[in-house]
């Protein structure tokens, strides 16, 4: 009987440390939900649908209702850097007044692309920003004077519908 009471002890024991540890672990997990909570701002269904609002379809606007769109337009060129292509801002194409934004003509904008053997990223890209504080939407690679996913169209005729300086097409 003394055997008995002794297994029983032991697997009563043994349950109990158990229950310790998984007790221990939920309240780990609560504890690290707790902060999280804290130090990061709550992602809600509403923040999630703004996001995805802003960038989404804007690919499939036309070329001029996404000038119209964008806060900010800019022209990067890709700098190589340790095996890195480095886009740095060329030139800033269209500027909303009231617009946040704090990059300047000169100023690595990220993005950086690591080369990889014959991946071809262009001589840079038009970068397309929306909202008062702007935010990347949409960028369009180029090769010299060639913006081949705003149908071919020249860097001069893109200028050119931004200022409202005609309506060149891709043919010029």
């Amino acid at each position: 009987m003394n055997d008995r009471s002794d297994d029983d002890l032991c697997r009563k024991v043994s349950l109990l440390q158990k229950g310790m540890v998984l007790a221990l672990g939920v309240s780990i997990v609560a504890l690290v939900i707790a902060l999280c909570s804290i130090f990061y701002p709550p992602i809600t269904d509403h923040r999630i649908a703004q996001a995805l609002s802003q960038s989404s379809g804007f690919h499939e606007l036309s070329t001029k209702d996404k000038i119209t769109e964008a806060s900010v337009i800019l022209r990067t060129e890709n700098v190589e850097g340790d095996g890195i292509l480095v886009p740095v801002i060329a030139e800033i194409l269209k500027f909303e007044d009231g617009t946040e934004f704090y990059y300047d003509v000169g100023d690595e904008y990220p993005g950086g692309r690591r080369k990889s053997g014959a991946a071809d990223f262009g001589d840079g890209q038009v970068v397309f920003l929306r909202g008062s504080t702007a935010s990347f939407v949409y960028g369009a690679s180029y090769r010299g004077k060639r913006v081949g996913s705003l149908g071919g169209m020249t860097l001069e005729a893109l200028r050119g519908k931004i200022v409202g300086q005609g309506e060149r097409g891709p043919s010029e």
